[in-house]
């Protein structure tokens, strides 16, 4: 069942979900892992619609280094945070000071470029754990970004072959 979770967090990701991705648990903080999946797994809705800071102090991730990813949502940030062999994907919801994300003026757009201005919350997709094998979190994101690259160039190919068959098909009529 874990491996499932952890092939699936993979898929929500972003990340290729291949079972020869699994690694062994010599190859990461198997107990870090297994201690942050355990306060996901015990707490209200995984998690999710929790002020960062409060997620942060639960997962004890102060001084855990942490880099942006990609998410396609609008106003929803991707945060990694690096770990021994494994990475921690947390989505996040930026809103103004004072509000909560069951506030529908919550979802006026904080001024980006003030910092105090808005809180930052656990957006309604759990925490994802992908165990990976990687302790170099520069690698770690290297990789990453390559992936999303490559996705984004196989969508495109796609978008080119959809693009084409409309035209023939126009050109037949």
């Amino acid at each position: 069942m874990k491996w499932i979770i952890v092939i699936l967090a993979r898929l929500l990701a972003g990340c290729a979900a291949t079972t020869s991705n699994v690694v062994s648990p010599t190859k990461y903080d198997k107990p870090r892992c297994d201690q942050i999946q355990r306060v996901i797994d015990s707490s209200e809705n995984s998690l999710c619609r929790r002020k960062l800071d409060d997620v942060a102090k639960m997962l004890m991730l102060e001084g855990v280094p942490h880099d942006a990813g990609y998410s396609n949502l609008h106003g929803i940030e991707c945060r990694i945070y690096h770990f021994r062999g494994f990475c921690l994907y947390l989505f996040l919801q930026r809103l103004p000071k004072g509000h909560q994300p069951e506030d529908l003026e919550a979802f006026l757009e904080p001024d980006p470029k003030d910092e105090t201005s808005f809180d930052r919350w656990l957006y309604d997709r759990p925490p994802l754990i992908s165990i990976d094998g990687i302790s170099n979190p520069k690698k770690r994101m290297r990789l990453y970004w390559k992936e999303w690259h490559e996705r984004w160039k196989e969508l495109q190919r796609k978008s080119d072959e959809m693009e084409s068959a409309a035209s023939e098909r126009q050109k037949l009529k």
